[in-house]
């Protein structure tokens, strides 16, 4: 496998807390073969087009300083944009999108903003955020694309928020929201959506819970980004389902997607393994001393006292005694201080991963992670997980 430079100091924030996948998935939505499909299905002016259609006339490709394109990577625009206040509006990804050569005549271009979010949980405070982006994006159209007072001329904003990870009661499915008129009292008449009809998001909700091998844009999202499927399998099911090449620009952006979001799991599961591991091999150590030392002295006494009382027995009692105690004491205490501290240092060692484990587990329970991805990550059993939650009362762990 080609290595990659571990970036994980660069995406783990606050404590390693947050991960920052978005990076990566830039790479991938970044593609032309996906920006058409994701135009596709969601901005509803482009659904009338054929992919090939949008790809090749709709999109523009990126050009580098030198003047070499790229046919199948588009054009962003500045995503880092100043809003009133003084602040920076920082979105993933903007395109603009034109209408098809035959139509530019009669129609204008309009703004694919995509955001990759990858905690979803909270539907209304993601709705409250592709608002501000949309308006956001929206204002800072002003003397990039008209002029005052040219309002009407401002282009329509189409936010589309991908969730690779939804929660399972909204798997498989797309949230839509744009603005609407409302019927004038005295019924007169409505202005033409063209003036209000500027802003819209929509939410892409695609996960592991869902149906798999769906032939829409949240199989197309599930396709792209689910580590379940192999390399095989995801060429053979994007080109029979979605009619889209694995060439080598798009596998490697979708392989880099899923190694990182695999990297990112895997290393700090591993950090944190190690860092527990460390702290209870230290506690474990000394008390397999402790326990070690007991039962040396013990078992040095208890052969001591036997060895003491053959040879006394035989040489003379007093003597034989006193002689063989201190020498059985001094061997069985050394023997049996050597042979506990081994064995208590290994049992302590295994005690202390076992409950490293358990208490990872319960760490990743409180997380609102999978069983699965639990027990994947943890090596522990489904039934130890379980009671994992049952101990310490966490009601209908996630499967």
């Amino acid at each position: 496998m080609e290595e990659r430079p571990n970036r994980l100091s660069e995406i783990i924030d606050n404590g390693g807390k947050k991960l920052r996948i978005n990076n990566w998935a830039n790479g991938l939505f970044s593609l032309k073969s996906v920006i058409a499909r994701v135009a596709k299905a969601c901005v509803p002016e482009y659904k009338q087009f054929p992919l090939e259609l949008i790809e090749e006339e709709c999109i523009d490709s990126f050009t580098d300083p030198s003047g070499k394109c790229n046919p199948e990577i588009a054009k962003i625009l500045m995503t880092k944009k100043p809003l009133p206040n003084g602040y920076m509006m920082d979105c993933d990804l903007l395109f603009l999108i034109n209408p098809p050569k035959h139509l530019r005549d009669r129609g204008k271009p309009q703004l694919l903003n995509i955001e990759m979010q990858n905690d979803s949980r909270e539907l209304d405070r993601c709705i409250g955020r592709g608002m501000l982006y949309t308006s956001g994006i929206y204002y800072t159209e002003y003397e990039q694309f008209y002029r005052y007072p040219e309002f009407e001329k401002a282009l329509k904003v189409n936010s589309v928020w991908i969730c690779p990870a939804a929660p399972p009661e909204r798997q498989g499915t797309v949230q839509r929201f744009r603005m609407m008129a409302e019927e004038k009292p005295d019924g007169g008449d409505l202005p033409p959506p063209e003036f209000y009809d500027k802003l819209r998001l929509t939410f892409v909700n695609a996960g592991g819970s869902m149906r798999p091998y769906r032939q829409d844009i949240c199989g197309f999202i599930w396709a792209l980004t689910t580590p379940t499927l192999s390399a095989g399998a995801r060429k053979t099911w994007l080109k029979e389902a979605f009619g889209m090449e694995m060439t080598q620009v798009v596998e490697k952006e979708i392989n880099d997607y899923n190694w990182f979001r695999e990297l990112c799991g895997h290393d700090l599961y591993e950090a944190k393994m190690k860092q527990y591991y460390k702290e209870d091999l230290k506690k474990e150590r000394r008390e397999g001393e402790k326990i070690g030392f007991e039962k040396g002295e013990q078992s040095g006494f208890e052969k001591g006292e036997q060895s003491g009382f053959e040879k006394g027995e035989q040489s003379g009692f007093e003597k034989g005694e006193q002689s063989g105690f201190e020498k059985g004491e001094q061997s069985g205490f050394e023997k049996g201080e050597q042979s506990g501290f081994k064995k208590g240092e290994q049992s302590g060692l295994e005690k202390g991963i076992a409950q490293t484990k358990e208490d990872f587990a319960l760490n990743m329970l409180k997380s609102n992670y999978r069983l699965k991805e639990i027990n994947r990550l943890t090596r522990l059993s489904m039934e130890k997980i379980l009671q994992i939650a049952k101990d310490n009362n966490l009601e209908n762990p996630r499967s």
